[in-house]
Protein backbone atom coordinates (compact mmCIF):
# COMPACT_ATOMS: atom_id res chain seq x y z
CA UNK A 1 0.00 0.00 0.00
CA UNK A 2 1.25 3.20 -1.10
CA UNK A 3 1.69 6.03 1.34
CA UNK A 4 0.45 9.77 1.22
CA UNK A 5 2.51 12.82 1.82
CA UNK A 6 1.45 14.92 5.27
CA UNK A 7 -0.74 17.58 4.29
CA UNK A 8 0.63 21.01 4.49
CA UNK A 9 -0.29 24.21 6.04
CA UNK A 10 0.31 25.61 2.31
CA UNK A 11 0.14 23.02 -1.05
CA UNK A 12 3.30 22.27 -2.47
CA UNK A 13 4.31 20.82 -6.10
CA UNK A 14 5.88 18.34 -4.33
CA UNK A 15 2.29 17.42 -2.51
CA UNK A 16 0.12 17.91 -5.34
CA UNK A 17 2.19 15.62 -7.12
CA UNK A 18 2.46 12.93 -5.06
CA UNK A 19 -0.59 13.28 -3.04
CA UNK A 20 -2.85 9.77 -3.44
CA UNK A 21 -5.49 10.00 -0.76
CA UNK A 22 -9.05 11.28 -1.55
CA UNK A 23 -9.94 14.53 0.26
CA UNK A 24 -9.73 18.34 -0.61
CA UNK A 25 -6.74 20.21 0.34
CA UNK A 26 -6.53 23.73 0.65
CA UNK A 27 -3.50 26.39 0.14
CA UNK A 28 -3.53 28.13 3.69
CA UNK A 29 -5.02 31.77 4.56
CA UNK A 30 -3.38 32.87 2.21
CA UNK A 31 -4.28 30.51 -0.59
CA UNK A 32 -7.45 32.94 -1.84
CA UNK A 33 -10.06 29.87 -1.28
CA UNK A 34 -7.82 27.79 -3.59
CA UNK A 35 -7.90 23.68 -3.03
CA UNK A 36 -6.93 20.61 -4.97
CA UNK A 37 -9.99 18.10 -4.86
CA UNK A 38 -8.29 14.66 -5.40
CA UNK A 39 -10.75 11.76 -5.79
CA UNK A 40 -10.07 8.23 -7.44
CA UNK A 41 -11.71 7.24 -11.10
CA UNK A 42 -13.93 3.77 -11.27
CA UNK A 43 -10.57 2.77 -13.67
CA UNK A 44 -7.94 3.09 -10.19
CA UNK A 45 -6.71 6.18 -11.52
CA UNK A 46 -6.30 9.87 -9.58
CA UNK A 47 -7.94 12.93 -10.73
CA UNK A 48 -7.11 16.01 -9.42
CA UNK A 49 -8.73 19.21 -10.13
CA UNK A 50 -8.71 23.16 -8.67
CA UNK A 51 -11.41 24.44 -7.06
CA UNK A 52 -11.75 28.02 -5.49
CA UNK A 53 -14.78 29.16 -3.13
CA UNK A 54 -15.15 32.68 -3.00
CA UNK A 55 -18.26 34.65 -1.81
CA UNK A 56 -19.49 37.00 -4.69
CA UNK A 57 -23.28 39.21 -4.24
CA UNK A 58 -23.49 37.79 -0.83
CA UNK A 59 -23.26 34.04 -1.82
CA UNK A 60 -20.40 31.34 -1.26
CA UNK A 61 -20.04 29.93 -5.05
CA UNK A 62 -16.89 27.45 -6.28
CA UNK A 63 -15.45 27.84 -9.25
CA UNK A 64 -13.69 25.08 -11.19
CA UNK A 65 -10.13 26.41 -12.35
CA UNK A 66 -8.89 23.31 -14.50
CA UNK A 67 -7.43 19.85 -13.69
CA UNK A 68 -3.89 18.87 -12.93
CA UNK A 69 -1.12 18.69 -14.19
CA UNK A 70 -3.18 20.55 -17.19
CA UNK A 71 -3.21 23.21 -14.90
CA UNK A 72 -0.49 23.53 -12.28
CA UNK A 73 -0.10 24.80 -8.93
CA UNK A 74 1.25 28.07 -9.88
CA UNK A 75 -1.32 28.90 -12.76
CA UNK A 76 -3.76 27.68 -10.28
CA UNK A 77 -2.60 30.48 -7.63
CA UNK A 78 -2.12 32.65 -10.88
CA UNK A 79 -6.22 32.16 -11.65
CA UNK A 80 -7.19 32.43 -7.62
CA UNK A 81 -5.47 35.69 -7.08
CA UNK A 82 -7.36 36.95 -10.52
CA UNK A 83 -10.59 36.23 -9.53
CA UNK A 84 -9.98 37.63 -6.10
CA UNK A 85 -9.07 40.60 -7.87
CA UNK A 86 -12.17 40.55 -9.48
CA UNK A 87 -14.43 40.28 -6.85
CA UNK A 88 -12.71 42.59 -4.40
CA UNK A 89 -13.20 45.62 -7.80
CA UNK A 90 -16.75 44.23 -7.83
CA UNK A 91 -16.68 41.84 -10.83
CA UNK A 92 -18.02 38.62 -11.14
CA UNK A 93 -15.76 36.58 -12.22
CA UNK A 94 -17.55 34.16 -13.59
CA UNK A 95 -18.65 36.46 -16.36
CA UNK A 96 -15.01 37.29 -17.75
CA UNK A 97 -15.40 34.35 -19.92
CA UNK A 98 -19.16 33.26 -19.67
CA UNK A 99 -19.39 30.35 -21.96
CA UNK A 100 -22.71 29.34 -22.41
CA UNK A 101 -23.85 25.52 -22.34
CA UNK A 102 -24.70 26.08 -25.86
CA UNK A 103 -21.15 26.46 -27.10
CA UNK A 104 -19.75 24.15 -24.54
CA UNK A 105 -21.81 21.70 -26.73
CA UNK A 106 -20.77 23.18 -29.87
CA UNK A 107 -16.87 22.91 -28.66
CA UNK A 108 -17.71 19.28 -28.15
CA UNK A 109 -18.62 18.78 -31.33
CA UNK A 110 -15.86 20.19 -32.86
CA UNK A 111 -13.15 18.35 -30.85
CA UNK A 112 -15.11 15.07 -31.99
CA UNK A 113 -15.98 15.48 -35.47
CA UNK A 114 -12.85 14.70 -36.60
CA UNK A 115 -13.40 10.85 -35.53
CA UNK A 116 -16.69 10.68 -36.91
CA UNK A 117 -17.18 9.10 -40.47
CA UNK A 118 -17.81 11.45 -43.03
CA UNK A 119 -21.19 9.24 -44.13
CA UNK A 120 -22.61 9.08 -40.47
CA UNK A 121 -25.04 11.53 -39.06
CA UNK A 122 -23.34 11.73 -35.35
CA UNK A 123 -22.92 15.51 -35.41
CA UNK A 124 -26.52 15.95 -37.39
CA UNK A 125 -27.76 14.06 -34.10
CA UNK A 126 -25.54 16.03 -31.79
CA UNK A 127 -26.68 19.60 -33.38
CA UNK A 128 -30.46 18.72 -33.38
CA UNK A 129 -30.24 17.53 -30.07
CA UNK A 130 -28.93 20.40 -28.77
CA UNK A 131 -31.21 22.89 -31.08
CA UNK A 132 -35.07 21.14 -30.77
CA UNK A 133 -34.05 19.32 -27.29
CA UNK A 134 -31.48 20.85 -24.92
CA UNK A 135 -31.23 24.49 -26.35
CA UNK A 136 -34.33 25.84 -26.09
CA UNK A 137 -34.25 24.87 -21.78
CA UNK A 138 -30.20 25.62 -20.81
CA UNK A 139 -28.66 26.79 -23.92
CA UNK A 140 -28.26 30.21 -23.19
CA UNK A 141 -27.41 29.28 -19.58
CA UNK A 142 -23.76 29.86 -18.64
CA UNK A 143 -22.20 26.51 -18.24
CA UNK A 144 -20.62 26.74 -14.81
CA UNK A 145 -24.43 27.49 -13.48
CA UNK A 146 -26.13 24.84 -14.92
CA UNK A 147 -27.38 22.60 -11.71
CA UNK A 148 -29.06 19.00 -11.68
CA UNK A 149 -32.97 21.12 -11.16
CA UNK A 150 -32.14 22.39 -14.42
CA UNK A 151 -31.31 19.59 -16.36
CA UNK A 152 -34.16 17.82 -14.88
CA UNK A 153 -35.90 20.32 -16.55
CA UNK A 154 -34.21 19.22 -19.94
CA UNK A 155 -35.13 15.66 -19.44
CA UNK A 156 -38.62 16.02 -18.26
CA UNK A 157 -39.11 17.40 -22.20
CA UNK A 158 -37.74 13.78 -23.43
CA UNK A 159 -38.46 11.26 -20.77
CA UNK A 160 -41.28 9.57 -22.44
CA UNK A 161 -38.95 8.84 -24.85
CA UNK A 162 -36.42 6.15 -23.46
CA UNK A 163 -33.52 6.60 -26.44
CA UNK A 164 -34.02 10.15 -26.96
CA UNK A 165 -34.03 10.60 -22.82
CA UNK A 166 -30.62 8.28 -22.58
CA UNK A 167 -29.13 9.92 -25.51
CA UNK A 168 -29.89 13.48 -24.04
CA UNK A 169 -28.27 12.47 -21.16
CA UNK A 170 -25.08 10.91 -22.11
CA UNK A 171 -24.83 14.26 -24.14
CA UNK A 172 -25.52 16.65 -21.71
CA UNK A 173 -22.59 14.47 -19.58
CA UNK A 174 -20.08 14.48 -22.12
CA UNK A 175 -20.05 18.39 -21.97
CA UNK A 176 -20.17 18.82 -18.31
CA UNK A 177 -17.24 16.53 -18.22
CA UNK A 178 -15.58 19.06 -20.91
CA UNK A 179 -16.31 21.70 -19.31
CA UNK A 180 -14.99 20.26 -16.23
CA UNK A 181 -11.32 20.06 -17.84
CA UNK A 182 -11.55 23.55 -18.97
CA UNK A 183 -11.44 25.12 -15.89
CA UNK A 184 -15.74 26.26 -16.18
CA UNK A 185 -17.56 24.03 -13.60
CA UNK A 186 -16.46 21.67 -10.70
CA UNK A 187 -18.88 19.11 -10.92
CA UNK A 188 -21.39 17.26 -13.56
CA UNK A 189 -25.13 17.08 -12.36
CA UNK A 190 -26.27 14.89 -14.67
CA UNK A 191 -26.18 11.96 -13.04
CA UNK A 192 -27.85 13.72 -9.78
CA UNK A 193 -30.41 14.78 -12.58
CA UNK A 194 -31.34 11.17 -13.65
CA UNK A 195 -31.82 10.01 -10.24
CA UNK A 196 -34.79 12.54 -9.36
CA UNK A 197 -36.35 11.05 -12.60
CA UNK A 198 -38.77 8.02 -12.42
CA UNK A 199 -37.20 4.79 -13.97
CA UNK A 200 -37.20 4.45 -17.85
CA UNK A 201 -38.56 1.60 -19.61
CA UNK A 202 -36.67 -1.32 -20.57
CA UNK A 203 -34.84 -0.70 -24.29
CA UNK A 204 -37.01 -1.99 -27.06
CA UNK A 205 -36.46 -5.57 -28.36
CA UNK A 206 -34.61 -4.97 -32.07
CA UNK A 207 -36.71 -6.06 -35.61
CA UNK A 208 -36.18 -10.19 -35.70
CA UNK A 209 -33.67 -11.67 -37.54
CA UNK A 210 -34.11 -12.84 -41.33
CA UNK A 211 -33.01 -17.37 -41.64
CA UNK A 212 -30.63 -17.39 -44.17
CA UNK A 213 -33.05 -19.52 -45.67
CA UNK A 214 -36.29 -17.04 -46.19
CA UNK A 215 -33.30 -14.79 -48.21
CA UNK A 216 -35.26 -15.76 -51.69
CA UNK A 217 -39.02 -15.21 -50.65
CA UNK A 218 -37.46 -11.91 -49.31
CA UNK A 219 -35.47 -10.89 -52.12
CA UNK A 220 -38.57 -11.47 -54.26
CA UNK A 221 -41.28 -9.67 -52.79
CA UNK A 222 -38.93 -6.59 -52.65
CA UNK A 223 -38.03 -6.99 -56.45
CA UNK A 224 -42.20 -7.24 -56.50
CA UNK A 225 -43.14 -4.62 -54.42
CA UNK A 226 -44.35 -0.70 -55.84
CA UNK A 227 -41.02 0.62 -54.49
CA UNK A 228 -39.11 2.82 -56.78
CA UNK A 229 -36.57 1.01 -58.96
CA UNK A 230 -33.38 2.64 -57.06
CA UNK A 231 -34.84 1.65 -53.44
CA UNK A 232 -35.32 -1.98 -54.39
CA UNK A 233 -31.44 -2.51 -56.15
CA UNK A 234 -29.96 -1.01 -53.01
CA UNK A 235 -32.01 -3.35 -50.57
CA UNK A 236 -30.68 -6.08 -52.66
CA UNK A 237 -27.46 -4.85 -53.00
CA UNK A 238 -27.46 -3.79 -49.25
CA UNK A 239 -28.35 -7.66 -48.08
CA UNK A 240 -25.83 -9.21 -50.72
CA UNK A 241 -22.90 -7.47 -49.97
CA UNK A 242 -23.49 -7.79 -45.74
CA UNK A 243 -23.23 -3.77 -45.56
CA UNK A 244 -24.72 -0.98 -43.91
CA UNK A 245 -27.21 1.54 -45.53
CA UNK A 246 -24.68 4.49 -45.20
CA UNK A 247 -22.30 2.28 -47.35
CA UNK A 248 -24.63 1.88 -49.81
CA UNK A 249 -26.13 5.23 -49.89
CA UNK A 250 -23.06 7.05 -50.38
CA UNK A 251 -21.49 4.50 -52.98
CA UNK A 252 -19.84 5.94 -56.01
CA UNK A 253 -19.94 3.95 -59.76
CA UNK A 254 -16.07 3.81 -59.65
CA UNK A 255 -16.41 1.16 -56.95
CA UNK A 256 -18.14 -1.34 -58.61
CA UNK A 257 -16.49 -3.50 -61.57
CA UNK A 258 -19.41 -4.80 -63.22
CA UNK A 259 -17.17 -7.10 -65.22
CA UNK A 260 -15.48 -8.77 -62.46
CA UNK A 261 -18.60 -8.57 -60.27
CA UNK A 262 -16.98 -6.92 -57.47
CA UNK A 263 -17.73 -4.22 -55.76
CA UNK A 264 -14.77 -2.08 -53.65
CA UNK A 265 -15.83 0.33 -50.23
CA UNK A 266 -12.72 2.06 -49.71
CA UNK A 267 -11.41 1.96 -46.04
CA UNK A 268 -12.80 5.56 -45.06
CA UNK A 269 -16.59 4.88 -45.39
CA UNK A 270 -16.92 1.29 -43.98
CA UNK A 271 -16.22 0.15 -40.75
CA UNK A 272 -15.87 -3.93 -39.92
Amino acid sequence: MSSSPSRPKVLTAAFVRTINRPGRYGDGRGGHGLSLLVKQTANGRWSKTWAQRLRISGRTVSLGLGSYPVVSLALARERALANRQAVEEGRDPRRRHAVTFAEAMAAVIDLHRPNWKPTSNTEQQWRSLLAHHIGPTIGPMPVADVSAADVVAVLDRVWDRPELARRTARRISTTMKWAMGRGLRETDPTSAAVAAMPKLRHRPNHHRALHHSDLPDALNKVRASEAAAATKGALELLVLTATRPGEVRNATWDEFDLVAEVVTMPAFRYNS
